[in-house]
Order: C-alpha cells, then sequence, then structure tokens
C-alpha cells in the first residue's frame, strides 16, 4: 500500500498543486455528462438563498470538482474557472467538453487574479479560505473585491471551526496526542494545515474588506454530519438523524454549533 504525501499546505505551493493533482487525477473516472445533468435538477447551495443566476458574467474561485462553472454556462451565463491545479482545471475542461461548450478554465492563483478590475457580477469561493493562512484569505477577499463590479456579489460557503467534530480534529490545543486528527489525515479527510475559521470571522473578514452582507445561512448538521463523515453505513444513521438534527440545533444556536456557513454578500 503506497504511503499517502501531504505537506505544509501553502509553505510550498508546488506540493500544493501536487496534492490536488493527485486528488483529481482519482477523480477523473467519474466524470460523467449523464449524472452532472441529474445534478443539475438539484438546487445549488445559493439558489436557496437568491435563486437562479442568469446572464451573469460569474468567476468561481479556486473552482475544484464541483464544476459549477458547467452549470452557471449551461443556464445562460458567462463564466470562468480557475485553480492552481492543472489537473483538476483538466477534469473541469473534460466535462466541459463533453457539452460541447469552449473553454474557459485557467491555471491561476486565487491571490492574483488574472482579470481586470471590475470584470464579474458574482464570484464564487466555496471551501478554498479554510486551506489558506489568515493573511492569505484576506487577499483572496481582496481580489475578488476588485474584480467584482459595482454592486457585484460575493457567494461563499465554508466550514465552521466551532463544529464539534472539526473543533477536535483541529484544535491546537491538543493536535499532539488527537487520534482522531491523525486519522482525518491518514485518510485524506482533513490537510494537516488547514483550519477552519469560526463563523463570525467570515463575516468579520467581509466587512473588513468593504463587503455588505447580504444573507447568511448557517448549515444545520450537528450529530446526522458527525455519522455521515465515516462511511456508508454509518452513513445511513446519520441520515435517521437529520430530523433530531433540526431539534437539537433550536437548541444549540446553528450559527455556534452548525458545520458550515453560507454567505451572501455585496461590493
Amino acid at each position: 500500500m503506497k504511503k499517502k504525501i501531504y505537506f505544509i499546505r501553502n509553505s510550498n505551493k508546488i506540493k500544493e498543486r501536487i496534492f490536488w493533482d493527485r486528488y483529481s487525477i482519482g477523480l477523473r473516472k467519474n466524470i460523467s455528462k449523464h449524472s452532472f445533468l441529474r445534478r443539475m435538477k438539484k438546487s445549488f447551495w445559493w439558489e436557496n438563498l437568491i435563486g437562479k443566476v442568469k446572464n451573469k458574467k460569474i468567476i468561481d474561485i479556486g473552482c475544484g470538482n464541483r464544476h459549477y462553472v458547467t452549470y452557471w454556462v449551461l443556464s445562460g451565463n458567462e463564466a470562468v474557472g480557475i485553480d492552481i491545479s492543472p489537473e483538476t482545471i483538466e477534469n473541469n475542461k473534460i466535462l466541459h467538453e463533453k457539452f460541447g461548450l469552449k473553454n474557459c478554465f485557467s491555471i491561476c492563483s486565487a491571490e492574483k487574479l488574472n482579470f481586470p478590475s471590475e470584470s464579474f457580477d458574482i464570484a464564487h469561493i466555496q471551501f478554498l479560505l479554510h486551506h489558506l493562512p489568515l493573511n492569505f484569505m484576506d487577499i483572496v477577499i481582496k481580489e475578488a473585491f476588485r474584480v467584482l463590479k459595482e454592486d457585484g456579489l460575493l457567494l461563499l460557503f465554508e466550514p465552521n471551526f466551532n463544529f464539534p467534530l472539526r473543533w477536535i480534529i483541529q484544535n491546537p490545543l491538543i493536535q499532539e496526542f488527537n487520534l482522531l486528527r491523525k486519522y482525518a489525515i491518514l485518510k485524506g479527510w482533513i490537510t494537516p494545515e488547514e483550519k477552519a475559521l469560526k463563523n463570525f470571522q467570515y463575516i468579520q473578514l467581509l466587512k473588513q474588506n468593504k463587503f455588505k452582507i447580504i444573507k447568511i445561512n448557517y448549515y444545520k448538521q450537528t450529530l446526522s454530519y458527525v455519522f455521515k463523515f465515516f462511511n456508508k453505513k454509518i452513513k445511513k444513521i446519520g441520515i435517521k438523524f437529520q430530523r433530531f438534527d433540526r431539534i437539537l440545533n433550536l437548541i444549540l444556536k446553528p450559527h455556534i454549533f452548525g458545520n458550515q456557513i453560507q454567505i451572501i454578500s455585496q461590493k
């Protein structure tokens, strides 16, 4: 069995790119036009907050393997996706080509976007910031602000440090003897250097960079998410816990204990 290679995130850009290249290559065999069309029948996260978008110019910063750009283009928008990983970009190109669409992806760092100021109506960032040091987070948000048009929207979706499972895995106070953390790194669920912010810190980060908060959704999963995190058998238990989760979050306050936060902000 080959030993997995991990690295100190952002201290070495080459190793960072290698990690995501390998991750993306592992997903390549699952790229399917049919499965993507099935996904398109469901609502994506921002649509629950602002509805479907059309006739907009959109940039997906750190587009990953979510293929939102393809969805936006098929929905009548002009969209581009950037990512530091060439293999991730290749995955997006493969799906795009299956639909006969022109390439609109480029290899680019989120800290220095290769686009003129005020170029886009919408900027989207999902599960990117928590992989960056705090000062890099600030730079990325500033870049998003720069490339957005006046009154443009920033769609942000990130994990919450205060979510119990993430707190246990990422808390630096118990890091040295944290067996669950070591197991999560071994399985590839987290990388050694990733560190989510608390929900209020994401809001603060946006406000200090001149964004106006429009809508917030505190993603309400607590116990059910813990079960889903591990494997398919336990995941079935998590699904049964979802109803109980709704009651639990009324007591625990989802803005503190919810596993993720979704924010719509405006320039």
